[in-house]
């Protein structure tokens, strides 16, 4: 009768949509692996990307704070010449002075 084959109908339905569905979890397994796989590969990269840009940014800071003292022994010693070319200077005219005076 059409009760009983509708039934089959719908049983053979059911179970192709079964067997459909244990063959499309029988795929999804690896790709679940797989995607675990990267999860963790991605995770342990962008942890070393932390990690290197912090590194990074430690040595940029060490850095600037050497530039910045190489600066001020820099203007140091550019004052310590200017004060003994002054000083140079100032003894040359002294010392021409003196020559002035003893030729007269």
């Amino acid at each position: 009768s059409a009760l009983r084959e509708t039934k089959r109908a719908l049983e053979a339905t059911l179970n192709d949509k079964t067997a459909n569905e244990s063959r499309m979890q029988r795929q999804m397994h690896p790709l679940q692996k797989e995607l675990g796989r990267m999860v963790r590969e991605n995770n342990q990269l962008h942890l070393e990307l932390i990690t290197r840009g912090e590194e990074f940014h430690a040595y940029q800071q060490k850095d600037t704070l050497k530039f910045k003292a190489l600066e001020g022994k820099l203007s140091d010693s550019a004052f310590v010449i200017a004060q003994q070319a002054q000083h140079i200077r100032e003894l040359e005219r002294q010392l021409d002075e003196h020559r002035d005076r003893m030729q007269q």
